[in-house]
This record gives structure tokens, C-alpha cells and sequence, in this order.
């Protein structure tokens, strides 16, 4: 077991930097954001959309999605440090959509990264860094969202999670089970391993893929990400709407 989230470890309230490494165990979780938002959270250091709540008997972490409103900014974009880096590790997590949920054009659900980890349009060049996110698509389709040394354009590789040929969709009202299993590649071939399972289900599969050109680049965090988005304002929901996430176990 590399982390296992432990939300009764903390009181009720905004999701800090501190509670993270509470819930988590860790000593460098941080959050993902731009100078200019870095300013904000340091005269407020707290993520002013994601909180620590009580719900059905047990604490879970919920993201405020707000009505016309899109970006990593409104929801959490964090990074949860590994205690050591690996080649091969399983991330598993629930999340809810509240009946109701707008899934709009899209946006981002948690992953696993190495290195600088990269997103927002930095390509990986297979020695700084790269990731694995989910995506949630229109009408609760769902797809692995890869930055990888051989992705062809910019904003990252979406891959539709298929069973048996057909769409996988996200359930609303209830919660959802998702697992990722990751192999890191031999440096310059292409047989790293990514594994998707849904609801107890498995997922066509989506290797072979390089995600790096050197054994030094490995899996070294949880990538604790859900957001809107999408870069502009078409993904943003016509009203106040909230995701929320629990059980996170990262074993290797």
C-alpha cells in the first residue's frame, strides 16, 4: 500500500494543504495552480470550492462546480506526493454525481502522475514528465485522459472507456467505483500498461503506451484532480452543481 485516504482524520471544512497531508499521511501535498492563483490561495490558503464534509454517516471530500463557471480553479487540482516512486501502481477511488448533474461538455476526475506531471497542453517530451486523469464526457460517458511521450497534439489523448465495444457511463444518484492500473513502460518502447476497471467491470483495453524515455521517470503521486473543463466557457453548468469523492487507495 503506497497512500490510503483516511477522512475521519480531519474536522469538517475547506480542503488545505495541511488536511491533505492529514488525510493522506503525506508531508508535500500541494496544490496544482498558476502564479497569479497561487497569490490568491496564499492570502487564503485553502481551496475555496473543495471541502471535507459529512454525508451519509462518514466524511467525504465534495467539489462545489459553480454555474457558469470552468477551470481547475473552481473545484481541485492537487498533488499527493508518493512515499516512494514505483513502476507499477493501482488507483482506485468512488465518486458521486448528485441526481441531476449537468455533465455539460466535460471535465476532470483523478489520476496518477510522474515527474512534472504534465497537463494543461505541456507536452511530455519523455524525460520531464507525464499523467493519467479520467475524463467525464457528455451524458456521463467517461475517458482516460493521457499525457504520454507519443500524444499527437496538445491538450492531451482522450480514450473513451468502452466494455465489449460499447460507451461506459457514470451513474448519478449512487456511487461509482473507478480502478486504474499502470505499468510504466520499458524507456523507449511502447508497452506501458493502462488498465481501466468501472463499476467492477473491465474496460477494453488501452495500452500499449510510452510514457517515458527513461527508467528514472516513474509513478511518484496521485494526481487529486475535478474540475470543469475544457478551456472555455462551454463546459461550464448552467447551475450550481457538486461532485464528491472518497476511498482513495493507491497499492503497488
Amino acid at each position: 500500500m503506497l497512500l490510503k485516504s483516511n477522512l475521519t482524520s480531519c474536522r469538517p471544512g475547506y480542503l488545505t494543504e495541511k488536511r491533505l497531508n492529514r488525510i493522506f499521511g503525506t508531508k508535500n501535498a500541494s496544490f496544482l495552480v498558476g502564479p497569479r492563483t497561487r497569490k490568491k490561495l496564499l492570502i487564503l490558503p485553502r481551496a475555496r470550492y473543495a471541502r471535507i464534509v459529512p454525508f451519509n454517516n462518514e466524511y467525504v471530500i465534495r467539489l462545489d462546480l459553480l454555474k457558469g463557471r470552468f477551470g481547475p480553479f473552481i473545484g481541485s487540482n492537487c498533488r499527493v506526493p508518493f512515499p516512494e516512486p514505483v513502476d507499477r501502481a493501482t488507483l482506485s477511488f468512488k465518486v458521486l454525481f448528485k441526481e441531476g448533474f449537468d455533465f455539460v461538455k466535460g471535465g476532470k476526475l483523478p489520476g496518477m502522475a510522474g515527474g512534472a506531471g504534465n497537463s494543461g497542453g505541456q507536452v511530455p517530451t519523455g524525460y520531464d514528465g507525464w499523467s493519467v486523469r479520467f475524463m467525464f464526457k457528455e451524458k456521463g460517458t467517461i475517458c482516460a485522459y493521457l499525457y504520454h511521450a507519443k500524444m499527437k497534439g496538445q491538450f492531451g489523448e482522450k480514450n473513451f472507456l468502452r466494455i465489449n465495444g460499447e460507451y461506459v457511463h457514470l451513474n448519478t444518484g449512487v456511487w461509482n467505483s473507478i480502478s486504474l492500473n499502470l505499468a510504466m513502460n520499458d524507456p523507449e518502447k511502447e508497452n506501458g500498461i493502462v488498465r481501466v476497471t468501472v463499476n467492477e467491470v473491465d474496460t477494453d483495453a488501452q495500452d500499449p503506451v510510452c510514457f517515458r524515455k527513461t527508467d528514472k521517470l516513474k509513478i511518484d503521486h496521485l494526481f487529486l484532480s475535478c474540475f470543469m473543463g475544457g478551456d472555455d466557457n462551454s463546459y461550464s453548468p448552467l447551475h450550481d452543481q457538486s461532485v464528491m469523492l472518497k476511498d482513495f487507495n493507491v497499492d503497488y
